[in-house]
């Protein structure tokens, strides 16, 4: 710890909060609560996810994990509107929209034989 900020309040404060926090037993701990399991459903979903952030991110050629984590990928196929990093801002136009579409059954997933690529095919309504 810097020293101006030990000697200060605000030291003797977090140095206060650690002891109590190593002072207590294990068992108090609070527990994160567990997600909910996918269904086989939301499963199939969720590998489809992982297939188009992967395609994805070698197209905006940056690292998958920039745009959305596996825990945002899993909590989107459970809950499709809610507040997920990767349904906002830029991660919506690059990868959000096509995540939601897929998951309305407006894009379908297709290989190319002749470009040897996987394609995102926007289906009509």
């Amino acid at each position: 710890m810097r020293a101006d900020i030990a000697a200060g309040k605000i030291g003797d404060e977090i140095i206060e909060i650690l002891q109590k926090v190593n002072a207590l037993d294990k068992t108090e701990y609070v527990a994160l609560p567990k997600s909910a399991e996918l269904s086989s459903g939301e499963q199939s979903l969720l590998e489809l996810l992982k297939l188009l952030l992967k395609l994805t991110a070698q197209k905006e050629n940056i690292v998958p994990k920039m745009i959305a984590s596996e825990d945002d990928l899993k909590q989107f196929c459970q809950n499709h509107t809610c507040g997920i990093k990767f349904l906002q801002d830029w991660r919506y136009e690059v990868f959000g929209k096509y995540a939601q579409n897929l998951c309305c059954g407006k894009t379908a997933i297709a290989y190319n034989d002749k470009t040897r690529k996987i394609d995102f095919i926007s289906l009509p309504e």
